[in-house]
């Protein structure tokens, strides 16, 4: 995480001009610039504890709206026209860009704050009930996030859920940006997060976990250049960091695995075998496809604590997989009580079911069930493997490829670390 030098203090001396007084301290939150954005040949600015939406143009600074109930979040359209959140009154208005007119846009909100425009619609960080929102102009779509109704009447509880968009939580969110390729990026600020909403599934890219130093209080935040920039309205200041690049010297674009390992390791599903190799055609072990598991049970929920009570007969509490084993036995994935063998490599028939035996425990529906009558290997699946192969190829998990004598399934033949991850990729989404 970079820290960005703050436009504040730029800006201080111009405001001070038309009557505003400036916090001393990026520090105190009170005094604050919560969103900036392109308007107009200049740039707009919403100041939310003096009420205002200031323009800023060739050194020029003038009032677009003035005496609001803290406006925060902005956002402009493809014809140029601005939105702006008035959190206080939960309701979100629109700017003509060639009028300056205001209009009322959208309203029934609670504590509307982060916007975002793209593709013809605002994407807007409903605050007050935790949830992200989409509006077309007519109709308001929840795209993640639940409101549970908290003790005190008006209120909403949050909390810190990763996973499928209809079970993950949200902690107050105060920003939004989407990308052309509709992937969400949301400042989860009581979270002390940023998450992201991609093929119907929510996870963590930045927490307080994994700083060196902390995202105290994310607010407005935005991507250019595939950088992404965010205010944390605490610290008062901009920290930035590298979206998605490619770490890996031995995974390159032509290969078909490229795109699922850059996926896997963004959501860290994966860490590579050194910072900078993946060995996609390493043999996978059956320890290393539950480390997978795990850390994708990880990214599913963000509370999440991978350890357990199992245990096996040769595996010891040194052994770097101990917790991760102990974690899968408790779930169910594995049998506890007897040898795990680790070390051996995993076969895909024993990978499918590990992987059938998760989604049950994390509660997918597990019912579907493919003829695999079409496959000339399908004898050869264990009975114990079997559901698990029905269930895979009906979810289109996985397809079978064609051998010597037709399409088979290979059930008994190892997988590489690039199979492994197409398939748990293709299973999240």
């Amino acid at each position: 995480m970079k820290r960005i030098t703050s436009i504040i203090l730029a800006l201080a001396m111009v405001f001070s001009c038309i009557g505003f007084a400036f916090a001393d301290s990026l520090a105190d939150t009170e005094d604050q610039i919560f969103a900036s954005i392109q308007f107009n040949d200049g740039i707009a600015y919403s100041y939310p504890d003096k009420g205002a939406v200031l323009f800023e143009k060739n050194g020029k600074v003038s009032v677009l709206v003035k005496d609001l109930d803290y406006p925060t979040g902005l956002a402009v359209d493809n014809a140029g026209n601005l939105y702006f959140s008035e959190t206080g009154t939960s309701k979100i208005y629109k700017i003509d860009e060639a009028t300056l007119k205001m209009t009322e846009y959208v309203s029934g909100l609670t504590e509307p704050m982060g916007l975002s425009y793209n593709a013809g619609k605002l994407y807007i960080a409903e605050t007050g009930k935790n949830r992200i929102d989409s509006y077309d102009g007519k109709n308001l779509v929840v795209i993640a996030g639940i409101e549970y109704e908290s003790e005190t009447e008006g209120q909403y509880d949050g909390d810190y859920v990763d996973g499928r968009v209809a079970v993950a939580e949200f902690d107050h969110p105060q920003g939004v940006f989407v990308m052309d390729g509709g992937t969400i990026y949301v400042s989860d600020t009581n979270n002390h997060a940023i998450r992201k909403i991609q093929n119907g599934r929510v996870y963590s890219v930045w927490n307080n976990r994994e700083l060196s130093d902390n995202l105290s209080k994310p607010g407005d935040l935005w991507v250019t250049d595939s950088t992404l920039y965010v205010r944390d309205l605490y610290l008062g200041e901009t920290l930035s960091m590298q979206l998605v690049e490619n770490k890996f010297t031995d995974v390159v674009k032509k290969d078909w695995f490229y795109s699922y390992v850059v996926e896997a390791a963004d959501r860290k599903l994966v860490k590579g075998m050194t910072l900078t190799t993946f060995a996609p055609e390493g043999s996978l072990t059956r320890a290393q496809f539950v480390q997978m598991l795990a850390n994708t049970y990880l990214i599913s929920n963000g509370n999440a604590v991978i350890n357990g009570d199992s245990r096996f007969t040769d595996v010891v509490e040194k052994d770097w997989y101990f917790k991760t084993l102990a974690w899968a036995g408790d779930m169910n994935i594995i049998t506890a009580g007897t040898a795990f063998r680790p070390e051996e490599k995993i076969t895909r028939q024993d990978m499918f079911t590990m992987l059938y035996k998760y989604a049950g425990a994390v509660g997918e529906d597990t019912s579907a069930r493919a003829n695999l009558s079409a496959f000339s290997d399908a004898n050869k699946i264990s009975a114990s493997c079997l559901e698990a192969f029905q269930w895979t190829v009906a979810n289109k998990i996985v397809e079978g490829h064609t051998g010597l004598l037709g399409k088979i399934l290979a059930p008994l033949d190892g997988a590489t670390r690039a199979q492994a991850v197409k398939i748990l990729i293709t299973y999240m989404k």
